[in-house]
């Protein structure tokens, strides 16, 4: 009878630590992936599906920010090419915060929307966020 017992406790156990295992959280290996992608991306500006959707263009552009690293805007001379990206916070590594994208002159862009972004990473100048529901990532210059 005790050894049943502890046969009957063993497997318990191994049950127990399976669907502990299978309700723990697991990340999505395409949104790994995209994230992974994005943070290996130096050049500032929006990407989607691996890919960059308005980047700056040295050349062609113009970068603007503000004191609080809160608004960073890519625009061309003739300010008719826009994408500036306003953050209601300052974002904290993991952490979400409300990103507001105005876009003037790119095709595939609403003109004005809001999404929730994840701060992914930070350097000294740069810093990575990512729209997990639409596999979006911005890279936008960081003073802090």
């Amino acid at each position: 009878m005790n050894n049943m017992r502890r046969h009957f406790s063993i497997l318990a156990l191994i049950l127990l630590t399976g669907l502990l295992y299978l309700a723990c959280e697991r990340e999505d290996p395409l949104l790994k992936a995209a994230k992974e992608h994005l943070v290996s991306q130096e050049i500032y500006g929006m990407y989607k599906d691996r890919q960059a959707v308005f980047i700056y263009d040295a050349d062609k552009h113009q970068l603007a920010d503000n004191a609080e690293a809160l608004y960073f805007r890519i625009q061309n001379d003739s300010q008719n090419t826009i994408l500036q990206m306003t953050l209601d916070q300052e974002p904290d590594l993991g952490k979400k915060c409300l990103m507001t994208i105005d876009a003037k002159g790119l095709s595939g862009i609403e003109t004005t929307y809001s999404v929730e972004v994840i701060k992914i990473d930070e350097t000294k100048q740069v810093l990575w966020l990512f729209d997990q529901t639409g596999k979006t990532g911005f890279v936008m210059f960081y003073r802090f």
